[in-house]
């Protein structure tokens, strides 16, 4: 490596974390693009037409959102914020991903619940 690049990457280190969090969202989205543009070229024929294009876009949509939320969740988790115990329930620790991942988990049930009963 040239000496310069390798003192700039020395001088990042410290910041892997956070660049690497910023490379990995963006990446969720350039893939929902590529997933995108795949479908629009298999559905293009009568593409206003087309009752699946919707459910497909929904589901693209929804999949990278939780894709970046769970990524977030997974990258945090050790921080204060989300790992840290607001209280004990017996010898339970209670903390703020007890309370994000239920709402997740209701939130993907209600939406697969509203694909099911329009689509069905």
């Amino acid at each position: 490596m040239p000496e310069g690049f390798e003192a700039l990457w020395q001088r990042m280190e410290p910041y892997q974390h956070e660049i690497n969090f910023l490379i990995f969202i963006p990446l969720f989205f350039i893939l929902r693009s590529i997933i995108l543009s795949k479908v629009k070229g298999v559905l293009k024929s009568n593409l206003r037409d087309n009752q699946l294009y919707p459910f497909i876009l929904s589901l693209v949509n929804w999949g990278t959102f939780y894709a970046i939320v769970i990524y977030a969740i997974v990258y945090f988790r050790d921080t204060m914020l989300l790992g840290g115990t607001w209280f004990n329930v017996g010898s339970t620790p209670i903390n703020t991903l007890s309370f994000i991942i239920p709402l997740l988990i209701i939130g993907l049930a209600v939406k697969f619940s509203g694909f099911v009963s329009q689509f069905s």
